[in-house]
């Protein structure tokens, strides 16, 4: 039930990433370092160089997969 705080970075040279937690939902809180009005979602596509914070809370003691997919 603890909020955790991840940031996202896409350190990759040309690609894009759509990035999920499968089961649990993300708040976005900043973006490229600057805060943002918070934005609940399941999914975001991450471009080259950019950073995200968002805020999870797992409801379950449980583990979660973090997935980044590449674009074509």
């Amino acid at each position: 039930g603890e909020q955790v705080r991840l940031r996202i970075i896409n350190g990759s040279a040309m690609t894009f990433f759509n990035f999920r937690i499968p089961g649990l939902e993300m708040t976005v809180v900043q973006a490229d370092g600057q805060d943002v009005k918070p934005v609940t979602v399941d999914e975001f596509q991450i471009g080259v160089a950019e950073t995200y914070d968002v805020i999870v809370t797992p409801k379950k003691d449980q583990a979660f997969t973090i997935m980044a997919e590449s674009m074509p």
